[in-house]
């Protein structure tokens, strides 16, 4: 038959149970809590499946810390540290975003230009189309003129005669 070994938990600073142990594998220090005793391995869980630590002593009483208290932590936590692989989708993400904001900024110069071209397109038809009409106007009255002009001749001049 095996001989049983004392169990013991290690708290912290804060009375937060941090580690279980047999005193097969490790020498309690003066600090350690005896829960009581058991094969040679320590096989209690003291973590929960987000790695937080379960149990805390509380006066010389062993007790299961709440949700709340475990969701608090949780929390409280600092973010973690990105990996290599968010490091780089992080700079693409920005590369792709200084990209389309460049791309963006020709866009609209490139805009800018051909509205300038268009109001420049559209200056010249109105200058043409105001130099047509000048010029029909102007063909108007020549052709008045020229109408005047035979009628004087007309008068000026006898009938089969020359001046």
């Amino acid at each position: 038959m095996g001989s049983f070994y004392k169990h013991y938990y290690r708290p912290d600073e804060n009375g937060i149970v941090i580690l279980g142990f047999s005193n097969a594998d490790i020498l309690p220090e003066e600090t350690d809590f005896l829960i009581g005793e058991g094969l040679r391995q320590f096989t209690e869980r003291i973590v929960n499946d987000r790695y937080q630590y379960i149990f805390k002593i509380v006066g010389g009483v062993v007790v299961e810390r709440s949700q709340q208290e475990l969701d608090d932590e949780w929390a409280a936590r600092p973010p973690a540290p990105n990996t290599p692989d968010q490091e780089r989708i992080e700079a693409l993400e920005t590369d792709s975003i200084n990209t389309m904001l460049a791309v963006a900024e020709v866009y609209e110069t490139q805009q800018d230009a051909s509205g300038a071209q268009e109001t420049e397109t559209v200056n010249t038809m109105l200058g043409l189309a105001e130099a047509y009409e000048t010029i029909i106007s102007q063909s108007i009255v020549i052709e008045e003129l020229n109408a005047r002009i035979t009628a004087l001749e007309a008068v000026a001049t006898p009938e089969g005669g020359e001046n």
